[in-house]
């Protein structure tokens, strides 16, 4: 079932092969964390949100962002380190640079051992999988669970023992309580065996047709995995009610039309060709036909891993984070690629490094400018509000729910320009500052209400957040104008002010 001829590599050596690519990846991921700071919207609800600071002390409202296993984590994080955003950073960049050494390790099952290092190498360098890696967020983590439930059930069915099955289901479980869409794993899987036992699908030497058992091991995984899935919705029906929920899932959804397709379409190849090198996207091409025209079980499971999300990515509105689970497919293919390049009387070890370095270093490239730049303009607001001491008035917030953790130690009343009411006050001027970030975009109306009462600047900090964070409030056509001189958007996309009646 995996290529073992292009596995040459003796087991001492691709332990050391392993060891190196996780100083590499580990390097890029840990680099400077105390420069990182919370600057995504997400991170609020998972942060800020387990604490109760905010509007999530007035509502139940974390469950409408995610389930609860990353809100957990930060919980444990926080009772073992303190309040810390380094502390949590850390965390997040540990699970990456484990996700990055799992393409590598598990990979080899299904692309062979040379092209599994080469993507896991470019995924290990790539500014896209870093930058999710190194914000206390739910994709990185739930890239790195996707792909040991994928592992999993792969090992269960070619082991085929009823608890390898089960811990597959306790990993999909687990993978659900992360993203609502956790379940994916045994869809891939299904597709997975569907497709083998389809007549000249899959090339093989000998038949990959799943036997009954396999497919009972299946259903097994997937009634196991049942119980957290059971667990979590029980506690949406308990705390929010299911028709909330999907009242507000539907707000996320896409509206159906055709024009969706080219749309979603052209947004993935902006995002993959924004923050991935064009070296580790022309080798993903070749990897990607190459996978179609040969099509052996390892290549069938990849292309139907992307073929699942890129399917479903049209039914919800575009964000840069709805990419990150497919990276991990993207660079084997990337590895195949580059290895079928290399040519067949080059695939040795040291092919497999140099071409591994090669994109490793590519994408290193790109991802230095993020590395370089600290984005902790919500930490500086939110302590520069907390030290104007207690008052009666809110604090007005025109921002991300970012700055909702940094404000846990706020003794003044403040209000998100998404809360209920917010809209009022900004009109009757009942409010001692308006702070203004990229989300003023997103709340004209708000902000020209409140500006009606001739606000005067009178802080500003300098938050460059990462672009796939800017894109994913602002769009890359504004991401682009900003760049090419709109000095006004760029300090909407850059900096936070605020502002207060004179």
């Amino acid at each position: 079932m995996s290529p073992a001829s292009s596995s040459p590599t003796p087991r001492r050596a691709w332990r050391l092969a392993l060891v190196v690519l996780a100083i590499f990846a580990g390097a890029l991921r840990f680099w400077h964390l105390e420069r990182v700071g919370i600057s995504h919207y997400d991170a609020g609800p998972y942060t800020g949100g387990i604490l109760g600071v905010g509007p999530y002390g007035k509502h139940v409202l974390v469950p409408f962002h995610a389930p609860h296993l990353v809100p957990w984590m930060h919980a444990l994080v926080f009772a073992l380190w303190g309040l810390s955003e380094t502390a949590l950073a850390f965390v997040h960049a540990a699970i990456g640079t484990a996700a990055v050494v799992g393409v590598a390790a598990w990979g080899a099952r299904w692309v062979g051992r040379g092209p599994a290092w080469i993507g896991a190498a470019a995924l290990a360098g790539m500014e896209y999988h870093v930058v999710y890696s190194r914000q206390p967020i739910t994709d990185g983590v739930f890239a790195a669970f996707f792909l040991a439930s994928i592992a999993a059930l792969d090992h269960a069915a070619r082991r085929g023992s009823s608890w390898r099955w089960a811990l597959g289901g306790l990993l999909v479980g687990a993978t659900f309580l992360v993203k609502y869409h956790g379940f994916f794993p045994l869809v891939v899987i299904a597709a997975w065996f569907v497709a083998r036992s389809l007549p000249g699908l899959v090339r093989a030497r000998r038949s990959t047709r799943p036997n009954v058992a396999a497919w009972r091991g299946l259903v097994l995984a997937a009634l196991v995995s049942a119980g957290p899935a059971a667990y979590m919705l029980w506690e949406i029906h308990v705390d929010i009610g299911f028709e909330a929920f999907s009242e507000h899932r539907a707000k996320w959804m896409a509206k159906p039309a055709l024009y969706v397709l080219p749309q979603t379409g052209l947004f993935v190849a902006r995002a993959l060709g924004a923050w991935t090198s064009v070296l580790v996207l022309g080798c993903a091409l070749v990897g990607l036909v190459r996978f179609v025209c040969r099509r052996r079980s390892g290549d069938v499971l990849l292309l139907l891993w992307i073929a699942v999300f890129a399917g479903t990515m049209p039914l919800y509105i575009n964000y840069p984070r709805l990419l990150v689970p497919l990276l991990a497919p993207v660079c084997l293919a990337a590895g195949a690629g580059a290895w079928w390049l290399v040519g067949h009387t080059r695939r040795t070890p040291l092919a497999a490094a140099c071409c591994g370095v090669a994109l490793a270093v590519a994408g290193a490239i790109e991802t230095s400018d993020v590395l370089r730049t600290s984005d902790r303009g919500y930490h500086d607001a939110a302590a520069w509000l907390v030290d104007q001491g207690p008052s009666e008035l809110p604090d007005l917030l025109v921002t991300q729910h970012s700055i909702v953790f940094p404000l846990r130690d706020a003794v003044a009343p403040f209000l998100m320009s998404t809360e209920d009411g917010a809209l009022g006050h900004a009109r009757r001027g009942e409010f001692r500052f308006l702070v203004c970030d990229l989300r003023e975009l997103a709340a004209r109306e708000l902000v020209a209400a409140a500006h009606a009462h001739g606000l005067v600047q009178v802080a500003r900090f300098e938050n460059p957040m990462p672009p796939p964070f800017v894109v994913n409030v602002a769009g890359f056509e504004r991401l682009a104008h900003a760049r090419t001189g709109d000095e006004h958007l760029g300090e909407i996309l850059s900096t936070l002010r605020v502002f207060a009646r004179p």
